[in-house]
């Protein structure tokens, strides 16, 4: 109702106040209006949809280096728009400072698009730091590249997936024995060739 009747100062106080259904109507009156530092004034007093919607419209206005700050600045809204823009080296900071403890998909999105583009050693590091969807996507490229002794070392330290990996790619390559006593008995410890 403040809304409609424009009484958007009002409607402001009760957002900043903490009224959810205030922040709400703001932020869709904000956006429409494309008026991002009003958002970025709700986004700091807590409200997670007025960041999801800053980030947005700071994408649709091009304002990419304002949107890196937010993801810098611990906003997570802001983090996926990265993804999506493909802006690989950002996020890859984003999780060297241990930001993907607190953006829990974050490791995954950077996972994809390193897979993506093809950059086994950059996913190589991160499932070595323990990011389990590196390794996947890792054990993913490697198959894709017909890399049999990388997935094998892979198989080795207990990656996720490299095992089916392993054993759908020495299929594919016709080597049905070779699987057959993998898939039977497990990988030797070492290799007698």
């Amino acid at each position: 109702m403040l809304d409609e009747q424009g009484r958007i100062d009002e409607l402001r106080d009760l957002a900043l106040k903490g009224h959810h259904f205030a922040a709400r109507r703001l932020t869709e009156r904000l956006g429409r209006q494309g008026r991002v530092d009003e958002l970025r004034e709700l986004a700091d007093a807590g409200h997670h949809l007025a960041a999801e919607r800053l980030a947005e419209l700071l994408v649709e206005q091009g304002r990419l280096e304002e949107l890196r700050e937010l993801a810098f600045a611990g906003y997570d809204a802001a983090v996926e728009p990265l993804a999506e823009l493909g802006l690989t080296e950002d996020l890859y900071r984003l999780v060297a400072e241990g930001r993907d403890r607190a953006v829990r998909p974050l490791a995954g999105l950077l996972a994809g698009l390193l897979a993506g583009q093809g950059r086994v050693e950059e996913l190589r590091i991160l499932a070595e730091a323990g990011h389990y969807e590196a390794a996947h996507q890792l054990a993913n490229l490697l198959a894709e590249q017909g890399q049999i002794a990388e997935l094998r070392a892979l198989v080795g330290v207990g990656a996720p997936y490299a095992a089916r990996n392993l054993l759908n790619l020495l299929t594919r390559q016709g080597k049905d024995d070779e699987a057959d006593m993998i898939d039977r008995f497990g990988l030797p410890l070492h290799d007698d060739a």
